[in-house]
């Protein structure tokens, strides 16, 4: 009876344990069940969203299985391509059996050169035909799952229909081109006509010359002289017009040959003396003494360049200066026995806005329309200048104030001292072969070094450049802007005078009477 008792008692204990364990696994299950409807439920809305953000952007989704060749073809992506009533077989063959034959290579080719790379990204852009018998330009991209020895196993990814964005590419470019045809078309013809359209405004502006040599009443002296102004004015159009011509057609050619740049400078200046003069303006140039003169280019189109900003500056400035500043050094890309020069053309004009600089340098453009009726003009002598220095292989770029229009260089800093002062700077740069050696111009540097100059000159451009002249020959200078004050000093301190530049025409004292006085 002992021992049936001790059993029972056993079989109990382990019936309340097995009940225990029951419980708890069954708690265990229902966590498990409700976490596996969690997961579930999560699932299905990441996949409701997907579907939707897919049936919105209008992608078909593909999945291929490249152990078994199997693909995954998305319902969008078969109505893509026409077969979403009778779908497709789902392998990679119903793919590119139907790539377009002009295609087909360059698709093997490229599917076959990133499975045995090692990208994971996959994009290309092709032909597959449709079911009605067209071809679709289709956007292909696709991810890649590779195993841990880089085999890949699985490419999914998506197709973007481009048709109508690869036909509008293909038409914009067929209209470029038929556009950039007739521009070119159009240039030729004006470049090709110059001689006949200047031939008869030359005779034109030759007869009026010799009209207005001959003895004409004042009336039809003054009729004539209108005739002359007109057609100068107009053959200045005409030749900037054939000019902008001939550069955008290409048939611009530079010329090659030794040139003075001293001379250069001052004949384009000598063009607007009588001007300047007329306006009562200062014009004047510096050229460093030690900057070689003989360069070889192309004088004509130089001169040209000059003339055009020369004309801008003397045309937009009612009083003040006009000065032409050249600067040069021995040019370290240029090749042995050629500097970098930069020419400045510097006014004190009327300045431009800085929020309409930008249009100087762009064609049958005026900074203010109210310019042209008031200066004239037409617009390309700048974009003509621009082009040319370019041809040149230089650059050009203005300051107005604190306002910088055109291409300046990287390693150029505006000026801040000419941001304050009305007026506007244009500067040009170019590289030139050198016909002299470095030293061949400032032989006479060394013998006149430390030489005492009088300077007198109540025109201050005069003096300025007089001044930097004397400085480049290290001489030292003593400057006056009058007569009186030139005569107080020399007989107060007496100094020793080697070499006097004075002007001979000043209005407090002229210059003979500057220097008998000065000696007595």
């Amino acid at each position: 009876l002992h021992e049936l008792t001790d059993k029972f008692q056993l079989l109990k204990e382990s019936n309340q344990t097995l009940e225990t364990r029951v419980k708890e696994r069954t708690k265990d299950l229902v966590q498990e069940i409700g976490q596996r409807k969690e997961m579930e439920e999560l699932l299905r809305e990441r996949e409701q969203r997907l579907e939707l953000a897919v049936s919105g952007t209008n992608d078909g989704i593909w999945d291929w299985n490249i152990t078994t060749g199997e693909v995954f073809y998305s319902s969008v992506w078969m109505k893509i391509v026409g077969f979403r009533e009778q779908p497709l077989a789902p392998s990679i063959d119903s793919w590119l059996d139907r790539v377009h034959p002009a295609d087909k290579l360059e698709v093997d080719r490229k599917i076959k050169a990133f499975l045995e790379g090692n990208d994971y990204i996959f994009e290309d852009t092709h032909r597959i035909q449709h079911r009605n018998g067209h071809y679709l330009w289709l956007l292909i991209k696709g991810r890649c799952n590779r195993d841990p020895q880089g085999k890949p196993t699985r490419l999914v990814g998506t197709i973007t229909d481009t048709t109508d964005k690869k036909v509008a590419q293909e038409q914009l470019t067929i209209a470029k081109e038929e556009a950039e045809a007739a521009n070119k078309a159009k240039g030729d013809f004006l470049a090709t006509m110059s001689h006949e359209i200047r031939t008869p405004m030359n005779a034109v502006i030759g007869m009026t010359g010799l009209l207005l040599d001959s003895e004409l009443k004042p009336q039809d002296r003054e009729f004539v002289e209108t005739i002359r102004q007109s057609s100068d004015s107009l053959l200045t159009i005409i030749n900037d017009i054939l000019d902008f011509s001939k550069i955008e057609s290409h048939k611009l050619e530079l010329e090659r040959s030794p040139f003075n740049l001293r001379h250069c400078i001052e004949e384009s200046i000598d063009l607007f003396a009588a001007k300047a003069q007329g306006k009562g303006l200062e014009l004047g140039y510096f050229l460093p003494p030690q900057l070689p003169d003989q360069f070889e280019g192309d004088v004509t189109r130089l001169r040209q360049i000059l003339v055009n900003l020369l004309s801008n500056a003397i045309k937009f400035t009612d009083r003040g200066k006009v000065l032409v500043y050249v600067d040069g050094q021995p040019s370290q890309e240029g090749g042995h026995g050629s500097y970098d020069l930069q020419i400045k053309v510097q006014d004190t004009g009327i300045g431009i806005p800085s929020e309409l600089i930008d249009r100087l340098f762009k064609p049958f453009s005026q900074v203010d329309a109210s310019t042209t009726r008031q200066y004239g003009g037409t617009g390309l002598g700048l974009v003509i200048s621009q082009k040319l220095n370019h041809l040149m292989g230089g650059q050009m770029w203005v300051q107005s104030g604190e306002a910088v229009g055109g291409e300046p260089p990287s390693r150029w800093q505006k000026d801040p001292a000419r941001a304050t002062i009305q007026g506007t700077t244009f500067f040009l740069t170019l590289t030139l072969p050198t016909l002299e050696s470095e030293s061949s111009s400032s032989i006479l540097a060394p013998n006149l070094s430390h030489k005492q100059v009088l300077i007198v000159d109540d025109n201050e451009t005069n003096l300025q450049i007089l001044d930097l002249q004397i400085q480049a020959f290290a001489m030292d200078n003593y400057l006056f802007s009058s007569a009186g004050q030139a005569l107080a000093y020399l007989q107060n301190h007496s100094p020793t005078i080697d070499l006097s530049i004075v002007n001979l025409v000043m209005e407090e004292m002229d210059g003979p009477t500057l220097l008998d006085r000065s000696v007595n």
